[in-house]
């Protein structure tokens, strides 16, 4: 049976118009050699990247595909001829019963690319030799057109890694806002490379999840709450600080776990799958990754000095609490969210009385060890969105988004219960420290900043005039008289 060159060239250009679509022109192909060369059936296995297993990619059967056929097929087809074909390079041919198959080696340049197996597994009839001259034709154009489109593909892929890096290493030169570069990279595996899924965890200086950033195929972003398995993963995947496939519970081609290391100390983890597609990840995968992971690692650093600069920049020394500067650029940017949102917002002003005699009495060492006490203390009693600032000498200041003027006076009269309570001790002798509070509320008793900052001020001045260690709300200094 002699095959006309049209069908060949048909072959030919298939492969050619599905340079992006390896699975469409094989099937394509194979509808048309078992038509034109009347099989009943044939199929196409592939080696992975190691060369190491044939993978069955596509099955096309003339009279119709049976349910779980293609399962059985390869289950019980994947030893034997396959692996003699393929290791010997030699095609092995099965004329008669009980197979009625040829398998032919797909090659090109020495690389060995898989097998194509056709048989008349239906109709039991002897395969002619005039079917197999033909097909070893059909075989010669599958192999250059299946080497051509792994090849461009294999091309395609290193080009988009490289600009991802570029892309990366741009936002790295660009910008040091961390979060920008973790969705750029994240994004980029998942939609640019074709990863099912990207995570990335970051660790503080404790170890503990500082942050973590997740994104699917689907293109969902999101922080993921359980991070539970990262720690077991880094003591007992990454022990020696390379990169792994995999966890045991994982096949171990489909996930890949890559540590990111600053200055030698484990700084978070960057985790890669195809869970869902099935597609293998291979070890030039691995590779890119480990780039990749090297440049987070220098944003990483670079983002962390730079918070650490910024931080000295709005904080107070010797408290630890935000300085007079940020208190009043964060003043207005709550009042502004507060007037969006018609929601309430107060302010606290705090004064630790009688300081200038204690520092007098215990010498200004202790005043300071007293001050950064009160405003840990003060720390340790308010909200993680609460703002608590040192205003100037021993006054202080607490912005408290979203808070009427009774929820305040409970805070309020925490935080002043809790320095009452507090045994200071100075020079071996116990120290009493009480606080006088004053309390103004946006947007019952003002609605300008300075008007806010004001009438806190004239609320804690009641409070040190009637005796001290006290709270008062603005809008009830009046109802207290002189």
């Amino acid at each position: 049976m002699k095959i006309s060159r049209n069908i060949l060239l048909e072959v030919s250009e298939n492969f050619q118009t599905s340079i992006t679509n390896i699975d469409g022109a094989i099937r394509r192909n194979l509808e048309l050699l078992i038509t034109s060369l009347n099989f009943d059936r044939a199929a196409v296995f592939l080696l992975d990247e190691h060369e190491s297993v044939l993978q069955p990619r596509q099955i096309v059967t003339k009279h119709g595909e049976m349910e779980g056929e293609g399962e059985s097929y390869v289950r019980s087809k994947k030893a034997g001829n396959l692996s003699v074909a393929i290791n010997n390079l030699k095609e092995v041919v099965c004329p008669g019963a009980p197979e009625y198959a040829v398998y032919i080696p797909l090659s090109y340049n020495k690389k060995r690319l898989g097998v194509l197996r056709v048989d008349n597994f239906i109709t039991q009839k002897e395969l002619k030799a005039s079917q197999v001259d033909s097909l070893r034709n059909f075989s010669t154009l599958f192999s250059v057109g299946i080497y051509n489109i792994i090849n461009h593909q294999h091309q395609k892929h290193q080009v988009d890694k490289l600009t991802t890096l570029t892309q990366i290493g741009t936002a790295i030169a660009t910008t040091l806002k961390l979060g920008e570069v973790l969705e750029l990279a994240l994004s980029s595996l998942v939609k640019d490379l074709g990863y099912d899924r990207a995570q990335v965890y970051l660790l503080d200086d404790t170890n503990k999840i500082r942050e973590n950033l997740s994104i699917d195929f689907r293109g969902y972003f999101k922080s993921l709450e359980d991070a539970s398995n990262i720690a077991y993963i880094f003591d007992n995947i990454l022990y020696d600080n390379k990169p792994r496939m995999p966890l045991r519970k994982f096949s171990s081609d489909l996930i890949t776990y890559v540590p990111i290391y600053c200055k030698g100390r484990k700084t978070g983890l960057l985790i890669v799958d195809n869970l869902f597609s099935r597609q293998p990840l291979t070890s030039h995968d691995l590779s890119f990754l480990s780039i990749l992971a090297d440049q987070l690692s220098t944003v990483i650093e670079n983002s962390r000095l730079f918070e650490k600069v910024e931080k000295l920049s709005i904080t107070d020394s010797l408290t630890g609490l935000f300085n007079h500067r940020f208190f009043y650029e964060r003043l207005s940017e709550e009042i502004s969210r507060a007037s969006r949102f018609g929601s309430s917002l107060s302010l606290l002003m705090i004064d630790i009385d009688n300081f200038k005699n204690f520092n007098d009495t215990f010498g200004h060492q202790a005043g300071d060890t007293v001050l950064s006490t009160v405003s840990k203390i003060i720390q340790d009693n308010i909200r993680a969105i609460d703002v608590a600032s040192r205003y100037g000498g021993e006054e202080i200041a607490i912005i408290l988004p979203g808070t009427d003027t009774e929820g305040a006076m409970i805070i309020a009269e925490r935080i002043r219960q809790s320095i009452r309570n507090h045994d200071f001790r100075m020079n071996l002798q116990s120290a009493r420290i009480t606080i006088s509070i004053g309390l103004v509320c946006y947007p019952l008793d003002a609605t300008i900043k300075s008007e806010l900052v004001n009438k806190a001020d004239k609320a804690l001045y009641w409070v040190k005039k009637h005796g001290k260690d006290g709270v008062c709300a603005y809008s009830k200094c009046d109802e207290l008289g002189d």
